[in-house]
């Protein structure tokens, strides 16, 4: 139960304190965590719909999934934005990843990242919606999972380093089969094949991480987050009809 507790407490702003808090305890729990997210986003569309139209309300939803982690991958997202295209090597990528200031390309990656949600989530059938709203936090901490317990590190120091492969193959099956039974759960067969694409970009991104900075940091986790949220996004609003 600390371990649950521990990765509330570190990627949401839900008030949890943990007794003994422990990163490598806690990433079996992430999947678990992205479903209580996409819980709490499922009751604010509900919530919200009833007042606002559902254009509104879809936009106080994502709006919701910013807050409700504190920003934290959406920054890992934007950080990583910058260096990757404002970076000349690999030092220099990772220099300016670690520079808390933001950047041009940061802010049109972000304001990119963001429109794509919405609108997807806007188009979204009505009769898939809370499903994905609960599928799409939970993918996204799976491919946090993968990478952590998967990946080597870029940098020696960081939050980075801390994580990854701080947590073995069995917390990996377990996740995994966590967040595999709910895509299933909610798509059926749709689900699996989601659940496979989503494995396969999790692996391609942090191949390309590897070979642009030589491995992984918090922050190209943090991304690997939001860009398996967008793709669950697009691939539910292709695939499923």
């Amino acid at each position: 139960m600390n371990g649950l507790i521990s990765a509330i407490e570190f990627l949401t702003i839900i008030p949890v304190k943990s007794k003994n808090f422990s990163l490598k305890n806690s990433v079996v729990y992430f999947p678990l965590v992205g479903i209580i997210t996409g819980s709490i986003l499922v009751g604010v569309n509900m919530a919200a719909v009833l007042v606002f139209p559902r254009m509104v309300a879809d936009a106080f939803t994502l709006i919701a999934l910013v807050i409700l982690t504190g920003a934290l991958h959406l920054d890992g997202f934007a950080d990583t934005i910058d260096g990757i295209f404002g970076g000349k090597d690999r030092d220099d990528t990772l220099r300016i990843m670690a520079d808390e200031h933001i950047g041009t390309f940061a802010v049109v990656g972000v304001f990119s990242l963001l429109l794509l949600k919405f609108t997807l989530i806007y188009g979204m059938q009505e009769s898939l919606l809370y499903q994905v709203l609960v599928l799409m936090p939970t993918l996204g901490k799976y491919s946090m999972v993968l990478a952590i317990i998967k990946g080597r590190s870029a940098k020696s120091d960081g939050l980075g380093s801390s994580f990854i492969s701080s947590a073995g193959n069995v917390s990996l099956i377990i996740a995994g089969m966590i967040t595999l039974g709910c895509c299933v759960f909610f798509l059926g067969v749709n689900g699996l094949i989601i659940y496979l694409i989503v494995t396969a970009l999790t692996l391609v991104l942090m191949m390309i991480s590897n070979r642009m900075i030589g491995g992984l940091t918090g922050d190209t986790i943090g991304a690997i987050n939001e860009i398996v949220e967008l793709c669950v996004l697009m691939v539910v609003f292709v695939l499923v009809r």
